[in-house]
Order: C-alpha cells, then sequence, then structure tokens
C-alpha cells in the first residue's frame, strides 16, 4: 500500500483534520480545517452523484467555511472538500 503524505499527514488520516459540523444539520454546515490543511473548494453532491453546490472556499474570521442548506431537502449528501494541495476528503453529510 503506497501512503501520499501532505504537510506530514498520511492521505488516510486527512478526513481527521477537517471538522464537519452540526452533522445531522438543519439550516448551514460548518467546515473547518486545523492549520496544516487549507481548504480551496467545497461541493455538495447528492446521493446519485449530481453536484447541487460548488464553491472556492471563503474561510471566515474564525478559519471555518459555511454552507447555507436551507433550500436542500432532507437527506444524505456528501461533501467533497478539496485542500490547496488537491487533495481530496469526503464526508457523509445529513440534512435533516
Amino acid at each position: 500500500m503506497t501512503t501520499i503524505t501532505v504537510y506530514g499527514i498520511p492521505e488516510n488520516d486527512l478526513a481527521k483534520y477537517v471538522d464537519v459540523y452540526p452533522n445531522p444539520a438543519i439550516n448551514h454546515l460548518s467546515i473547518r480545517t486545523n492549520h496544516q490543511i487549507q481548504i480551496s473548494e467545497i461541493a455538495l453532491y447528492d446521493m446519485l452523484g449530481q453536484m447541487l453546490y460548488n464553491t472556492k472556499a471563503v474561510t471566515s474570521e474564525n478559519g471555518a467555511c459555511h454552507i447555507n442548506l436551507a433550500n436542500f431537502a432532507s437527506g444524505v449528501y456528501m461533501l467533497k472538500v478539496v485542500t490547496t494541495e488537491n487533495e481530496v476528503i469526503m464526508k457523509r453529510i445529513i440534512k435533516n
């Protein structure tokens, strides 16, 4: 097995450095990383693989990116987070 390292973090461990909250979410979702990983892009997909939301990351003062989910239907979604090093992290999101 080959492990790719980004900023000294093995690829398998990258997801641990990205916090997505609250999950389940109601109207908004926040994505925060530690100081070693920076987000360049965020996308949200339905379970059929259709992209519903895509944006270049805009980080707030507290270091989090935010997505407004108010217009999304309740269900399960996949969140794709792309780092500035082009590493991809996928997280399952539940929208109530």
